[in-house]
């Protein structure tokens, strides 16, 4: 997906940028109701712009909280759902002079379903 078209027929959109200082970075679309109406529904119309060849980008997730110092650390890669898991997958440690130390190199194991948007 690549455009959203949110529109309100006869009423007022406010987009608010939430992507800065925001624990949910993300852009919030409000459509207030007018002072003193007694309406109580909004029709608001959202309409994807769907390209099937576009694929998600592979995305690195990281532990939010942290690691235990005895828990096993893993590298989890999300995927585009129609993408194929299993090709090679090589993980680097960064070193203190900007080089890097292969670490492991691996096929990638399919693990779960992850819980983000996806179409």
């Amino acid at each position: 997906m690549h455009a959203v078209f949110i529109a309100r027929p006869g009423g007022v959109l406010t987009l608010v940028d939430m992507r800065q200082g925001s624990p949910q970075p993300w852009f919030q679309v409000f459509a207030p109701l007018t002072p003193g109406t007694l309406s109580k529904e909004v029709h608001v119309e959202i309409t994807p712009a769907l390209h099937p060849e576009w694929r998600r980008p592979a995305v690195i997730a990281i532990s939010q909280v942290g690691y235990h110092p005895a828990q096993s650390k893993r590298a989890v890669i999300e995927l585009d759902p129609r993408d194929a898991a299993g090709a090679p997958v090589t993980l680097y440690k960064l070193q203190l002079d900007d080089d890097r130390k292969v670490v492991k190199t691996d096929a990638a194991k399919p693990w779960g379903k992850f819980l983000s948007l996806s179409i």
